[in-house]
């Protein structure tokens, strides 16, 4: 499963990834770690979420003791924007598993892709604070943080017509990375 997790990341090979994740999932079906890996890293990014979320489902009837499953499942989901559903996994991780460091991850990010920014910011605040300052952990409160800050008074939106306001030269960057915080991001390349 590492091997097939290589070559997907390092050297692109989609195809041979998918050879070697298949490989891996027939001489150990029971391993975790291809379990989780195939449907995150390789059907969830070629956008066969379902076949992703199905794969976990066998694989949390098959282990259900390994808690990690359903932080991937809700990933997958998190990853193919499906908020809602991935809110709802991470909030069964949080409330079954409270030292999980990893479900305070995967609910800020499905609360920051519902647009609950103060919500994002408390998860991974608690994050921050569970592992003593994961650069991970900074950087996700630290995007959540600008979201919630400059949501509103960056941009301005004009209800009829839904065009944004231009800025000065001197604030290009900021306003394409707010106007991508609120998810216009057709609107953050055009700035």
């Amino acid at each position: 499963a590492v091997l097939a997790h290589v070559t997907l990341c390092y050297d692109y090979d989609w195809t041979g990834a998918d050879a070697l994740y298949r490989r891996a999932l027939s001489m150990d079906h029971t391993s975790a770690a291809a379990r989780q890996l195939y449907p995150l890293y390789f059907l969830t990014s070629i956008g066969r979420v379902g076949d992703a979320l199905e794969f976990l489902d066998r694989a949390r009837d098959d282990l259900p003791d390994v808690a990690s499953l359903s932080v991937y499942y809700a990933m997958c989901c998190v990853f193919g924007r499906r908020f809602d559903r991935a809110l709802q996994e991470a909030n069964f991780i949080v409330e079954d598993q409270p030292s999980l460091v990893q479900g305070q991850w995967v609910r800020g990010m499905a609360l920051e892709g519902l647009g609950d920014y103060a919500g994002a910011v408390t998860c991974f605040e608690l994050g921050v604070a569970m592992t003593g300052r994961s650069s991970l952990f900074l950087s996700q409160l630290g995007r959540a943080r600008f979201c919630a800050n400059f949501r509103s008074a960056v941009t301005k939106v004009d209800p009829p017509s839904t065009t944004v306001q231009k800025f000065s030269p001197r604030s290009a960057i900021m306003s394409r990375h707010s106007i991508g915080c609120i998810a216009r991001t057709g609107s953050a390349i055009r700035t």
